[in-house]
């Protein structure tokens, strides 16, 4: 299999996943929880969540184990570790403003929640 091959996989998995997620499971938790506390009380999502975090710990190690391993890296380190420093920094900064921003074109707050189904919420509890 080549290296495109398993792009395509890995994009077809990921469509299926969402798929399964958004027209299977998310209604039945949103019929069970209610809209906005199926993420929070959820157990499926929850353990669904902690595997993810725990997935991703485990490939950072792995990439930090190969990374490591390189002796060629080392000995570069001195000449590119500036420059990556700040390239890093920048990336983070720069994908954190464009998450807020888009967050809030979209109209939802830290949590996930739309302001709208905030301000509806209240409304109809009167």
């Amino acid at each position: 299999m080549n290296q495109y091959a398993y792009i395509i996989f890995y994009i077809i998995f990921i469509a299926v996943g969402a798929l399964v997620g958004g027209k299977l499971i998310a209604p039945r938790l949103k019929r069970k929880y209610g809209a906005e506390e199926a993420a929070k009380k959820s157990p499926l999502v929850r353990g669904i969540s902690a595997f993810q975090f725990g997935a991703i710990l485990f490939i950072v190690f792995l990439m930090g184990l190969r990374i490591g391993a390189d002796r060629r890296v080392f000995d570069s380190l001195g000449t590119v570790g500036l420059a990556a420093l700040v390239i890093t920094i920048a990336t983070l900064g720069f994908s954190l403003l464009f998450v807020y921003l888009v967050r809030r074109f979209m109209g939802f707050d830290k949590l996930g929640v739309r302001y709208k189904a905030v301000k509806d919420r209240g409304r109809n509890d009167d």
